[in-house]
C-alpha cells in the first residue's frame, strides 16, 4: 500500500512520527510538511520499537488558506495525489489542502490527536 501524510508543521512530534512509523510497517509513506519556509525534498530514517524505515519528506511552503491554489500547484509538481491508497492529514490547513487536491472524491482521514 502507498500512504500520503500531509502535516501542518507538526510531523516531527513524537506522536506524529510514531504514526508515520506505523504506516511504514504497512507500506510506503510520503510525508508532506506544508509549514516550511522553503520547498525541498529529503529522505529521512524514521524509527520505532519495531524497526527503522526510509521515508520521503516533501516541504511545501503554505502559510494560510489564501495560498491554497499556489500550494496545490507546487504539490502537484512533486506528488501524484491519486497514486496513494490512503491520505491522512492533520487538522487545520493540511486538511483543507488535502480536500482541495482530492479530485476523485477520495476520502481524507483527518488525524486528531488528544493529549
Amino acid at each position: 500500500m502507498r500512504f500520503l501524510y500531509i502535516s501542518s508543521g507538526d510531523v516531527f512530534t513524537r506522536h506524529e512520527l510514531g504514526f508515520v512509523a506505523t504506516l511504514s510497517m504497512l507500506g510506503n509513506v510520503d510525508v508532506v510538511d506544508i509549514e516550511r519556509e522553503a520547498s525541498g525534498v529529503e529522505r529521512r530514517l524514521i524509527g520505532s520499537d519495531n524497526g527503522v524505515w526510509d521515508v520521503m519528506f516533501y516541504y511545501i511552503p503554505c502559510k494560510n488558506v489564501l495560498q491554497l491554489t499556489r500550494c496545490k500547484l507546487l504539490f502537484e509538481k512533486i506528488i501524484d495525489f491519486e497514486k496513494h491508497d490512503a491520505v491522512f492529514a492533520t487538522p487545520r490547513l493540511s486538511a483543507f489542502l488535502a480536500e482541495f487536491l482530492s479530485k476523485s472524491g477520495q476520502p481524507i482521514n483527518t488525524q486528531v490527536m488528544k493529549h
